[in-house]
């Protein structure tokens, strides 16, 4: 299945030199309403990055409007299974994380051993990427997405963060890629027994996270197999910008840029 990603110029530059798909804290999105979400008095938001697609393949006036600037804008069409992926051997220890069974996973070597962050290592179908849920109350669609135990242990539906959105934006039709990124100390590695103690205290502290973002890398066939579509009644000028890049970083002569459908139907201003 292929999926669609309203953009413009600048942007398909940096993923297609970068060879990345950004992800964005959600408290820093344009719906302020699912950033400010908090949910057992933890504000979620700056925990929780997504990537935001839609799977319409018909063309969108108003994600055209809203995620392109005039004249600059484009739609990327990529498979859904558009990321790297890193094969690891039962036993195999990665920055002091050691793994049981053979695994196939998105985390790279370099993502296990991050420093100052924690990437939770969790790509499940509906939990790393799933259609928004549009409700009419947002913040009691989450009530139950963390839950804080007697004990002190917390219990988390991960596939309810970055799930729902208020119905005022069920035009955008829209699917995400969702990661879990919590800030760590640099010195408690991952495998430690006492980063558990120190993460469960972190998440109901409300410690800030340290990142703004984090860009997780694209597997090559997926950015050969790339379709760019070009915002209607595009420049001439801009149409040469587009061709460019795809010429040097697309390893597919035949991918050629497509006119929009909307030519001439509409004028984006």
């Amino acid at each position: 299945m292929r999926i669609y990603h309203y953009t413009n110029i600048e942007t398909l530059a940096l993923i297609l030199k970068n060879r990345t798909i950004r992800f964005n804290r959600l408290d820093h999105v344009d719906d302020l309403e699912e950033g400010r979400v908090e949910c057992s008095g933890i504000k979620l938001g700056q925990y929780i990055f997504v990537s935001c697609w839609t799977e319409d393949w018909e063309e969108s006036i108003p994600l055209w409007r809203m995620y392109t600037e005039k004249g600059t804008g484009v739609r990327i069409s990529l498979p859904k299974e558009m990321f790297k992926t890193y094969a690891y051997n039962d036993g195999d220890i990665i920055s002091g994380v050691t793994m049981e069974g053979n695994v196939r996973t998105l985390m790279s070597p370099k993502m296990f051993g991050m420093k100052n962050i924690f990437i939770l290592p969790c790509f499940n179908e509906g939990v790393f990427y799933r259609k928004v849920q549009y409700v009419q109350n947002v913040k009691e669609a989450m009530k139950d997405a963390v839950k804080i135990n007697t004990d002190g242990s917390i219990n988390f539906q991960l596939s309810k963060w970055g799930a729902f959105k208020n119905s005022r934006w069920k035009f955008q039709n829209e699917s995400r890629f969702v990661l879990t990124i919590y800030p760590k100390p640099a010195e408690i590695s991952t495998g430690d027994e006492l980063f558990a103690l120190w993460l469960r205290s972190a998440i109901q502290n409300g410690v800030p996270n340290t990142i703004e973002y984090y860009d997780l890398e694209l597997d090559a066939n997926a950015i050969n197999s790339m379709e760019i579509t070009l915002c209607p009644n595009m420049s001439d000028g801009n149409k040469i910008l587009v061709e460019s890049l795809c010429s040097r970083y697309i390893d597919n002569k035949n991918m050629i840029p497509k006119e929009s459908a909307l030519n001439n139907f509409v004028k984006l201003k």
